[in-house]
């Protein structure tokens, strides 16, 4: 007879263990600049809160990543933002930089001191003022640091609709078997209506309601 799934739960605080414990396959220097970009926006008074590949690994199994990428919420313009960055040690990717993060809302920046790529998302939007409010907590050597929940992640990734971001969805479903899934059906219907993007409901339907 088959093993009945252990019930987990995106926010259940007694995972925080594990969590601590799974950091040992992060590299020293993402650890250096996920140090640096958390304490930034503390000392600059933005909300953060991890997604991305280094949110999936501290949430469900290991998923190997070379880049940090965090949400801050703020109506601050994206010159603002670069500018407080830049005094605290990160540089732009690219030169336009700004001009990028003024069409998608999100700055590619660089940490000097280790050369990690940090992508920071201006977020306004409902959905990531929500999602903030649903973040859940990490301990990363001594530091805590909050990450959107996995209903947030796998919102993001079916979006995005890559190769990585659906691998990563799949991780997330078989990690957390009681997600929300009336919840993420409301943010990707949302989405499908305003952007016109049926195919991200196909998706959502292939990967989050064929696992229930």
């Amino acid at each position: 007879m088959a093993k009945k799934k252990k019930k987990r739960e995106s926010g259940q605080s007694g995972r925080e263990s594990a969590a601590e414990a799974s950091n040992a396959w992060m590299p020293e220097q993402l650890l250096r600049a996920l140090a640096e970009v958390f304490s930034w926006s503390e000392e600059s008074g933005y909300e953060a809160a991890l997604i991305g590949g280094v949110a999936v690994g501290l949430l469900g199994p290991v998923r190997p990543t070379d880049d940090v990428d965090i949400v801050i919420i703020t109506t601050d313009s994206p010159d603002t933002v670069f500018e407080s960055l830049e005094e605290a040690g990160f540089e732009p990717r690219y030169k336009d930089a700004v001009e990028f993060a003024l069409a998608s809302r999100t700055l590619l920046m660089r940490h000097t001191g280790t050369a990690v790529p940090v992508d920071v998302v201006l977020g306004m939007l409902p959905f990531e003022i929500e999602s903030m409010k649903r973040t859940v907590q990490r301990v990363i050597q001594g530091q805590s640091v909050r990450l959107f929940p996995a209903e947030s992640l796998c919102v993001m990734k079916l979006i995005a609709g890559r190769s990585q971001d659906l691998r990563d969805v799949a991780l997330l479903v078989e990690t957390y078997p009681e997600l929300d899934r009336n919840w993420i059906h409301q943010q990707l219907s949302q989405y499908a209506v305003l952007m016109e993007d049926p195919d991200v409901l196909d998706r959502t339907r292939r990967l989050i309601d064929s696992e229930e």
